[in-house]
């Protein structure tokens, strides 16, 4: 026994076979070549507008480390930022650690 490659040979080159154009299929080069600029213009949007989502991303999470966390005297969780305080709430530390 070869491992399966028998049964393996049949499903292979029945893949390869619909990998094959169609009879007497042609590339349309002009075609081609008229629809990169519209895709060039697709992507360039596509680019920009995950740059802004990511700035926007960064910029929201920067605040949370800048934008200080609880300044009442009956804070339940202190902190010294909004991103300690959000840590805190759902990550309960344990009596006499991560205090300050």
């Amino acid at each position: 026994m070869e491992n399966g490659e028998n049964h393996m040979e049949p499903w292979v080159n029945e893949q390869l076979a619909h990998l094959e154009p169609a009879e007497g299929w042609r590339p349309d080069v002009e075609r081609g070549l008229a629809r990169l600029p519209a895709l060039n213009r697709k992507m360039r949007v596509r680019r920009r507008r995950l740059g802004v989502t990511m700035a926007l991303f960064l910029a929201i999470g920067g605040s949370l480390f800048v934008i200080p966390g609880c300044q009442a005297a009956t804070c339940k969780v202190k902190s010294d930022n909004l991103a300690e305080r959000l840590w805190n709430s759902v990550f309960r530390p344990r009596d006499g650690l991560l205090t300050h």
